[in-house]
């Protein structure tokens, strides 16, 4: 695994670190690490449909793994595929409830969208501390688009 992830995240030889990832994959055969690693080098080659099977394959071993699902969200909002993303966004607040930067990120979606009214429902309880930079500018963006 370490080698891959230098590969990937050092060296940007994405090619071998797929290489390295499919080699730990026999000696960790049920791990969700695996293939969701291999989801963000596949996405990062821009092959998003391998990637996408990489993310429910991880999501089928580890169905409550919150940065998995959150970042096949990001996968979906990327494509503009936001009726899937807003799924994804759901699970996440399905096993975390008022998640600040979750319930930011599905208003983006909805602003994105233009449905400015949900997209204020959602962000109008919220009160980010300075730590959910995502969050504040959600909501200053939402305030601009009013």
């Amino acid at each position: 695994m370490a080698n891959g992830y230098y590969h990937y995240a050092c060296l940007k030889d994405y090619d071998a670190a797929l290489r390295y990832f499919e080699q730990a994959r026999q000696f960790l055969p049920n791990s969700s690490r695996i293939p969701e690693v291999l989801a963000y080098v596949t996405r990062r080659q821009g092959e998003w449909g391998r990637s996408e099977s990489y993310f429910d394959e991880a999501e089928r071993l580890d169905p409550h793994n919150v940065q998995l699902l959150t970042n096949q969200a990001y996968s979906y909002s990327a494509l503009r595929r936001f009726p899937e993303a807003l799924r994804k966004f759901d699970q996440v607040l399905d096993i975390m409830p008022d998640d600040v930067d979750t319930l930011a990120y599905k208003a983006a979606i909805l602003q994105a969208e233009g449905d400015l009214p949900r997209a204020a429902a959602l962000l109008a309880p919220l009160r980010p501390n300075a730590d959910h930079t995502s969050a504040l500018e959600t909501q200053v963006y939402q305030a601009i688009l009013e």
